[in-house]
C-alpha cells in the first residue's frame, strides 16, 4: 500500500494561500450560505427579554397593512434559533419617521426626533429611516429602557469629530438595518473627548445589524463598534477600519450571515466580560470574516468560541514570519508569542473552549493559530494555517474528529495535554515537534482514525506521557538531527491498529513499548538520502507498506495489521533488501534496533 500518495495532499504556495488574509479587499473564496443547525446547549442562554422578541407585536414586522414604505430584503438568512430572534433576521421595515440629514438643515417628517444643529436625537420607539449626510454630526438614541428602535440607513453618511457617529445611550435594543442597494458610512475622527465613548458606533445596549446594504465604519483613535451587551450581525457587507479594536463587546458576538471585513490596530474582535463568567462568548453560524490585525488577536473571547459554519480569513501580527517565541510548553493559561508589551497576537483564542463544527479557515498568524486555555474540538471543516508558534493549541484536550487540515508552517503543529485524533486528513510541517502531548502529570496522545502526515524538525509524534495508536494512517518525515526522534514518549506507547511509517534520525529512535494484533519494526538503515523508496513485502512478495521520504533519514519504524509474529518480511530501502523475521511483536528497540551494516553502533538482528 503506497501510504505516501494517500497521506500528502497538494501543498499550495504561501503567497497564494494568504492573499485573502493580506488584503482586506480580497474576499475569501468558498463563502457558505447560512445553515440551519442545532446549537449545543452549553453556550450561555440569551436573556429572557430577547427570548420574547420574536412573539412581540412589533409594528415593523407584524403590520397587516403594508404601505409604500414597507421594504423587504433579499438577504439570505437562517431561521431563528435561541441565538437569533426572527426580528434579528428580518430586515424588512415600515418607516414611522424619515430623517433627511444635511449640515445645519436636517429634517424629520414624524415624531420622536429632536434636531439640535447637527445632533439628531431619537427618543421614542419606532422605525427611523436615515438618508443624506452630516460632515460633523451625531445620531443619539436615548429612549426608555424597554423601547426597541429600528434605525434604517438608506445612503446615509455621518462623520463625528471627537465622539461616536452613532451613540446608543439608552434602549432595550437597536436594529441597525442596511437598506438593500445602499452605501452607508459612519466615521469618528479626531481624539475622543469622553474616554467612555470610544468607538464610531457606541452602544450601551443590545445591537443587531441586518439587511444587505453596505456599511463602512472608520475610527481614527478608537474602536469600530463598542457594544456593552450583545452584538448580532445577520446580514450586510460591513467594512471596519479602526485604530484599536474592530469589535469591542462585553457579552456576546453572534454572526449568522453577511460579510465583515476588519482592519484593526489591536484585536479584530474582542469579547470580554470580567464580571460575568457566563458571558464574553463568540458564536458564528454563517457569513464571511476577513480579519487583519497589526498587533492583536483575530478573535479573542473570555468565554467559549463556537463556529458552526462560515468562512474565516485571518492575518494577525503580520503573519507567521513575525513569530519569535519558540518555547515548547507554556502550561495552562500561559501565552506564547507576544509583542514586547505583552500583547497577544493569536488567530482565534478563547480562555475557556473552542468548538468548530464546520467552515473554511485561512489563518496566518505570528503566534498560535487556534489557542484555548481549555478544550479545542474540531468536528469538521477546511483549514489552511501558517503559524509563528503552535498551529492548534489546547491547554486541556485537543480533539480532531474530521476535516481537512493543512498546516503549511508552524513551530509545533498540534499541542495539548490530551490529544485525540479520531479522523480527518491532516498534513503539517513544523520546525519543532509535529504532535506534542505535554504538561505535568501524564499527557496522552491517542490516534484512532484519519490520516496524518508530519514533517518535523523536532520529534514527529511526542508525548510526555503515554501514546496509543488504535487506527488511522500515520506517516512521519521526522528529524534529521540526532537529538530528536520520529517517535518519542516518556511513559508507554502502544499500537493495536492502524498503519504507521515513521522515518527519522537514529540517535533517539524508539519503537513502541508494546504491540497487540500487529507487529512493529524499527530498523536502522544507515545514511539514506531524501527521495529514496522504501517498501515492505511479505514472504509472497505482496506489498504491505511503501513510501518515499522527503528528507534524509537513518531509521525507520513500520507497523501494519499485516505484520504478524512468526512471519518473515522483506524490507527494501533503495536497492538494498534485508529479511526480517518476526519472532515477537516488536522488532528492534531503540539502541538494539535492526540495522544495515551496524552503523552508529547498532547491530543487525
Amino acid at each position: 500500500m503506497k501510504l505516501y500518495s494517500i497521506l500528502i495532499p497538494m501543498l499550495f504556495l504561501l503567497s497564494t494561500i494568504f492573499t485573502a488574509c493580506s488584503s482586506a479587499t480580497d474576499p475569501v473564496e468558498g463563502d457558505k450560505s447560512v445553515s440551519e443547525a442545532v446549537v449545543s446547549e452549553d453556550i450561555s442562554e440569551k436573556s429572557s427579554e430577547e427570548s420574547s422578541e420574536g412573539s412581540e407585536e412589533d409594528p415593523e414586522t407584524n403590520s397587516e397593512e403594508v404601505s409604500a414604505d414597507v421594504v423587504s430584503t433579499d438577504a439570505e438568512v437562517s431561521t431563528a434559533d435561541e441565538y437569533f430572534t426572527e426580528r434579528d433576521l428580518d430586515a424588512s421595515y415600515q418607516a414611522d419617521t424619515r430623517i433627511t440629514l444635511s449640515d445645519g438643515a436636517s429634517t424629520a417628517d414624524g415624531a420622536g426626533v429632536q434636531i439640535d444643529g447637527d445632533t439628531i436625537s431619537i427618543s421614542k420607539e419606532g422605525t427611523y429611516v436615515l438618508s443624506g449626510a452630516l460632515s460633523n454630526g451625531q445620531i443619539i438614541i436615548d429612549t426608555i429602557e424597554t423601547a426597541k428602535i429600528q434605525l434604517v440607513l438608506e445612503n446615509a453618511s455621518v462623520t463625528c469629530e471627537n465622539s461616536a457617529a452613532l451613540y446608543v445611550k439608552s434602549a432595550d435594543k437597536v436594529f441597525l438595518t442596511l437598506a438593500s442597494g445602499t452605501e452607508n458610512t459612519l466615521s469618528s475622527v479626531g481624539t475622543f473627548t469622553d474616554d467612555k465613548i470610544d468607538a464610531a458606533v457606541f452602544a450601551k445596549d443590545d445591537l443587531t445589524i441586518n439587511g444587505d446594504g453596505t456599511l463602512t465604519l472608520t475610527c481614527e483613535s478608537g474602536h469600530g463598534i463598542a457594544a456593552k451587551d450583545d452584538l448580532k450581525i445577520t446580514g450586510g457587507a460591513i467594512t471596519i477600519t479602526a485604530a484599536r479594536k474592530g469589535l469591542d463587546v462585553n457579552d456576546s458576538v453572534r454572526i449568522a450571515a453577511g460579510t465583515l471585513d476588519i482592519t484593526s490596530g489591536t484585536d479584530a474582535i474582542q469579547i470580554e466580560n470580567t464580571d460575568d463568567a457566563s458571558q464574553g462568548w463568540f458564536y458564528m453560524s454563517g457569513g464571511t470574516l476577513t480579519l487583519t490585525t497589526e498587533e492583536g488577536d483575530g478573535i479573542d473571547a473570555s468565554g467559549k468560541v463556537t463556529i458552526l459554519d462560515g468562512t474565516v480569513s485571518l492575518l494577525s501580527g503580520g503573519g507567521y514570519e513575525n513569530g519569535t517565541a519558540k518555547d515548547d510548553w507554556f502550561g495552562p493559561g500561559q501565552n506564547s508569542t507576544s509583542t514586547d508589551d505583552g500583547t497577544s497576537i493569536k488567530g482565534i483564542k478563547s480562555d475557556v473552549e473552542i468548538l468548530i463544527q464546520d467552515g473554511t479557515f485561512r489563518i496566518n498568524t505570528a503566534d498560535d493559530a487556534l489557542h484555548t486555555n481549555g478544550d479545542l474540538t474540531i468536528e469538521n471543516g477546511s483549514f489552511m494555517i501558517a503559524a509563528g508558534d503552535d498551529a492548534l493549541h489546547a491547554d486541556q484536550t485537543l480533539t480532531i474528529q474530521d476535516g481537512a487540515i493543512e498546516i503549511l508552517t508552524c513551530h509545533e503543529g498540534l499541542e495539548g495535554y490530551e490529544i485525540n485524533i479520531m479522523g480527518g486528513n491532516i498534513s503539517l510541517t513544523a520546525d519543532d515537534d509535529g504532535v506534542n502531548a505535554a504538561g505535568s502529570g501524564t499527557p496522552t496522545l491517542t490516534i484512532s482514525g484519519g490520516t496524518l502526515y508530519v514533517n518535523s524538525a523536532g520529534d514527529g509524534l511526542d508525548s510526555n506521557g503515554d501514546m496509543y495508536i488504535t487506527g488511522g494512517v500515520v506517516l512521519v518525515d521526522g528529524p534529521t538531527n540526532e537529538g530528536n526522534g520520529a517517535l518519542d514518549y516518556d511513559g508507554k506507547a502502544v499500537i493495536t491498529g492502524g498503519q504507521l511509517i515513521a522515518a527519522g534520525s537514529a540517535g533517539m529512535a524508539m519503537n513502541f513499548s508494546s504491540a497487540e494484533g500487529q507487529g512493529a519494526i524499527l530498523y536502522n538503515v544507515g545514511s539514506v538520502g531524501a527521495g529514496t523508496a522504501v517498501t515492505l513485502t511479505d514472504s509472497s512478495g505482496n506489498e504491505i507498506l511503501s513510501f518515499t521520504s522527503q528528507k534524509d533519514f537513518s531509521s525507520i519504524l513500520l507497523s501494519d495489521p499485516a505484520i504478524q509474529v512468526g512471519s518473515t518480511y522483506t524490507l527494501t530501502v533503495g536497492q538494498t533488501s534485508m529479511a526480517i523475521e518476526m519472532t515477537s511483536a516488536l522488532y528492534g528497540q531503540g539502541g538494539m534496533m535492526g540495522g544495515m551494516g551496524g552503523s552508529h553502533g547498532f547491530r543487525n538482528r
